[in-house]
């Protein structure tokens, strides 16, 4: 993933070729949905332009996983807690 991570930026619209479609499961999933995409041997990320203005991904926000407000199942980690 780290040779993609430039080539990746929020808001942005890429064609991406050759990757997997897997069950999105475990207690650290980023997002609610089913399947997560898996970059293989092969995967391409290519510019293009703008298809639409919608994203078609919500993440949670900060300040909603700071406050308890999302779903314990679909963060990207544990709530630090202080000590």
């Amino acid at each position: 993933m780290s040779n993609f991570v430039n080539n990746l930026p929020l808001n942005e619209w890429r064609f991406i070729e050759t990757f997997a479609l897997n069950n999105a499961s475990g207690q650290f999933r980023r997002t609610g949905h089913l399947y997560k995409m898996t970059f293989v041997i092969g995967t391409k990320v290519i510019r293009c332009d703008s298809l639409s203005d919608s994203s078609y991904l919500s993440l949670a926000t900060f300040a909603n996983i700071q406050a308890g407000d999302s779903n314990p199942a679909i963060l990207v980690g544990k709530p630090m807690t202080s000590s």
